[in-house]
């Protein structure tokens, strides 16, 4: 459980030493039933359950390939080869 407070102006709010826009304060926390997040307001907010981001293989020259593709042979060492099943010879 945190505390927050909504900005002068409703559009920030802050948690601890973190501030937050209100569309992602939204996203994040959770407040009591009932209690708007109007302009100088103060309260308590508690996390939600949200799933971390998905991290992508980003390195040039590298391929992500899933393991149904493994399972059919499909492995390619970089490139669109994956897509048309070339295997890397």
């Amino acid at each position: 459980m945190a505390t927050y407070k909504v900005s002068s102006d409703g559009k920030t709010v802050s948690v601890g030493k973190e501030t937050f826009t209100l569309t992602a304060f939204k996203k994040r926390f959770q407040t009591e039933d009932g209690i708007s997040l109007n302009a100088g307001r103060k309260g308590y907010a508690y996390l939600k359950n949200v799933k971390p981001p998905i991290k992508i293989n980003t390195k040039p020259g590298k391929t992500t390939v899933s393991p149904m593709a493994k399972a059919r042979g499909r492995i390619v060492g970089g490139g669109l080869g994956g897509m048309f099943g070339i295997k890397n010879r």
